[in-house]
């Protein structure tokens, strides 16, 4: 396709269904998803809608998170049955004019049963939402990875009788498929699926290789990168000392292997720095790899900095001297390619996606090193800073402009999209209650009349999610939270708090008592019994907290009715599980409408209080750095 516009003689509509999107708690985290979508509404040829997900965190014992996974889907569908915004008109650091869907699941174990609950609670939230989608014969169902979304998505597909595409990026595919009830899932959502997309042909190969069937499915469609948002900087203007580092920080990602390697080329080379843009999965995580650069001696040698947006990944790319990647297993490498769009040469471990990227010259763009092995890692370094003037930025650009760049990938997609309506055979006709019309989304937040109660019992969590609204969102809010320290570290400029007091119990969990200085079957006997006499205390106080919890959420939905005058639409929006548990009755009695989402939800709705989503809205992630 050489002009914007359909050969179909209309716009495809895609629903696209990715648990990896930007959202307020992690604005870099399926930033190629964001780049990919942005970029088939560009072409003009796809009305692009995105489906994402909306985690309500399960705590406690196996039957406190099945009593909350079952309010989280009871009060999620009657969301979508109440008329609730369930799209926002564009997503939280998302691109514009995309709408973006984020569905309620319950997030966490169920202490029983088979692992599929992933798939399971997207599942039950793609079912609900079925009803509001178009049926009209132009729409595709697209889902990134095979599991779980895809597995989920396949009911979609269906109650739409639109064909169905998969592209898979997960570095985990290998021990999904090595799980018998993941596998089973995964191979039918390829067997309803049009078309297989793997975003290299390393991940293509594996995937031949694990799913033989799936074979005359497969294309190699890489990841849109953004690369018009990166400038080809002149080596003249950077800083001849800095190493770059972006991503997540976790031991597949190499972090041990480029800190090792950094220490080697920093007792050669003193003036070095590294700089590493991006986070760890946990506190724990991160305080293991301070810890090993201090070990290393590195102190202030290595900066770490959190996730940035961007506009500043930019800035960063165009200011280093090199980009340092020494990930252990890779699917694509959307920061090398980054990189070499800003003319910023990449050392990075050889991958079989990585040696795509590079190509058969690697020593133009950068090199490649054995994975793992610091001692390369770090000779590759020097030699590169050595002959770092040697780096013509233009070339670099110019070996990923037109192979990776969005624009380019995304005419590549929407020809796919042609071909698997026109094929249009093998669908199942639609069900009744998918809608024959679509109407995009308004902005904003709730209608001028109402209000919106925010129940989120962990209260730690919600200032840190809250305190990255907008104002103009967070004066809206009333929010129900557990009393406790932590509810000094809510924002200031709240509609209204209602800490209720739990009196010291957090009521999640029941733990069983160890007896010790005993043996054998009698210890085991006393052991047992201490377990039950525990259960029965932890369920006592359990339905004691819930049964305030419940009272808590009633009589402040009862004091914001008053506030706002009767008749006034309440709605109201939970974090986690127990939250969704708390609010049932209030939902169930109609005294308030609940959310089509939690707080990414909440985000988006709010996104349009800011400046014409300028790209440069917070996160929780990046505050957090």
């Amino acid at each position: 396709m050489s002009e914007p516009g359909s050969s179909l003689g209309h716009p495809t509509r895609t629903v696209v269904v990715s648990s990896w999107f930007p959202a307020l708690d992690d604005s870099s985290k399926g930033r190629f998803v964001a780049d990919q979508v942005d970029a088939l509404r560009a072409t003009g040829a796809v009305e692009p809608l995105l489906i994402s997900f909306d985690p309500a965190r399960l705590t406690g014992g196996p039957l406190d998170r099945r009593r909350q996974a079952a309010a989280v889907h009871r009060v999620s569908r009657e969301a979508t049955r109440s008329g609730g915004a369930v799209f926002s008109s564009s997503g939280w650091s998302g691109p514009p004019g995309v709408p973006v869907a984020r569905l309620p699941i319950a997030s966490g174990g169920r202490g029983i049963g088979a692992r599929t609950h992933h798939a399971q609670d997207r599942r039950i939230a793609l079912d609900a939402v079925a009803g509001l989608l178009p049926a009209d014969g132009r729409t595709v169902v697209h889902a990134h990875t095979g599991y779980p979304d895809g597995a989920a998505a396949t009911t979609l597909a269906d109650r739409l009788a639109a064909p169905f595409v998969i592209t898979e990026h997960a570095t985990y595919l290998g021990q999904q498929l090595g799980q018998p009830e993941l596998r089973r899932e995964y191979v039918a959502a390829t067997r309803r699926a049009a078309r297989v997309i793997a975003v290299s042909q390393s991940l293509a190969d594996e995937l031949r290789a694990a799913i033989p069937e799936c074979a005359p499915k497969l294309v190699v469609l890489p990841n849109a990168v953004a690369v018009d948002q990166f400038r080809a900087a002149p080596v003249v203007s950077r800083d001849p000392n800095e190493l770059l580092y972006v991503g997540y920080r976790t031991k597949s990602k190499g972090m041990d292997t480029l800190l090792q390697a950094f220490a080697l080329v920093h007792r050669v080379r003193p003036t070095t720095t590294l700089r590493l843009l991006g986070r760890s999965p946990s506190d724990e995580v991160e305080g293991g790899w301070r810890r090993l650069a201090d070990d290393l001696g590195l102190g202030r040698a290595v900066c770490f900095e959190g996730p940035a947006l961007r506009p500043d990944v930019a800035d960063a790319m165009a200011r280093a001297s090199l980009l340092v990647h020494a990930s252990r297993h890779e699917t694509f490498g959307v920061a090398p390619v980054e990189a070499l769009a800003s003319g910023l040469p990449v050392i990075a471990t050889e991958t079989g996606p990585l040696r795509e990227i590079l190509g058969d010259e690697p020593a133009r763009f950068g090199a490649l090193v054995p994975v793992g092995d610091a001692g390369a890692l770090a000779h590759a370094i020097t030699v590169a800073l050595d002959a770092r003037e040697t780096f013509d930025p233009q070339v670099l650009r110019a070996s990923v402009e037109q192979r990776f760049g969005a624009s380019a990938v995304a005419r590549r997609l929407v020809r796919l999209y042609e071909e698997v309506l026109a094929e249009g055979s093998g669908r199942p006709t639609p069900r009744a209650t998918a809608s024959a019309t679509w109407s995009p989304p308004a902005e904003g937040l709730a209608t001028p009349t109402g209000g919106t109660l925010v129940v989120a019992l962990d209260t730690a969590k919600a200032a840190r999610w809250l305190a990255a609204l907008p104002a103009s969102v967070g004066s809206r809010l009333w929010v129900v939270c557990a009393a406790g320290s932590a509810a000094a570290e809510l924002p200031s400029g709240l509609g209204r708090v209602i800490a209720v007091d739990l009196g010291g119990r957090d009521g999640f969990g029941s733990e069983g008592v160890v007896q010790r200085g005993r043996s054998g079957a009698v210890s085991r006997l006393i052991q047992l019994a201490h377990m039950a006499v525990a259960f029965v205390r932890a369920r006592s106080s359990g339905l004691q907290r819930d049964a305030e919890m419940r009272a808590a959420v009633g009589r402040a939905t009862a004091d914001l009715r008053a506030s706002l005058g009767e008749g006034a639409d309440i709605e109201v929006v939970c974090f986690d599980g127990i939250d969704y548990l708390a609010a049932e009755h209030v939902v169930a009695s109609g005294l308030a409408r609940p959310a089509p989402g939690g707080m990414r939800w909440l985000a988006d709705q709010g996104a349009a209080a800011v400046d014409e989503h300028s790209g440069r809205l917070p996160s929780v992630a990046a505050a957090a750095g």
